[in-house]
């Protein structure tokens, strides 16, 4: 079977894929609301692993996180462990019970919020884009037209934002410390990072 789907079309595999997922059932996606048998595509070779010095448990779980995606949107186990804390943050800032983030930015009280998004939350970026209050950059971006935003220097108002999310980011920070104290200098009382 794989050989025949190898040979088609890859928006044919892709609706394969789908509709499989669907089909085997599974939990529900908490970015998207898709609910299927979650997809999995390799995610960590075998260079990458030598090169971390990653052990095989640590390997496979990497690979675990990063690979294993829903079969609609596409967002991955570590997005998926990232939306259930944004929805945290809303069931507690906006009173909403809202079951994933397509269903949580849909609503009014919930696009009321100011948010900065500080790199791209992969596959949660699309609904996050759909709050009119959201200020989305890059750290030390050099894309034309996307704001690159410094984490140890942040460009925005002391208390602006409801809630901060920063992704696959502070690793990258040389002061941890300081790219924090700026993080929660731009949220207002009570918002969540």
């Amino acid at each position: 079977m794989s050989r025949v789907l190898s040979k088609m079309p890859r928006f044919v595999r892709r609706a394969c894929e789908v509709v499989g997922s669907y089909v085997q059932g599974g939990a529900m996606c908490r970015a998207c609301g898709f609910a299927g048998r979650m997809v999995h595509r390799n995610a960590i070779w075998p260079g990458l692993v030598a090169e971390w010095e990653l052990d095989a448990d640590w390997a496979r779980w990497m690979d675990m996180r990063e690979g294993t995606r829903c079969a609609w949107c596409g967002a991955n186990q570590r997005s998926g462990q990232m939306a259930d804390a944004i929805l945290a943050v809303l069931r507690e800032q906006c009173g909403v019970d809202a079951k994933c983030l397509a269903e949580a930015f849909a609503l009014p009280q919930v696009q009321r919020l100011s948010i900065a998004e500080i790199n791209s939350a992969g596959n949660l970026h699309q609904h996050l884009a759909r709050c009119p209050g959201l200020r989305y950059s890059e750290y030390g971006g050099t894309r034309p037209g996307v704001p690159s935003e410094n984490l140890l220097a942040l460009s925005y108002a002391d208390g602006q934002f409801d809630l901060v999310l920063t992704s696959d980011t502070l690793e990258h920070v040389p002061d941890v410390d300081q790219a924090l104290r700026e993080t929660f200098r731009v949220l207002k009382p009570g918002g969540r990072t």
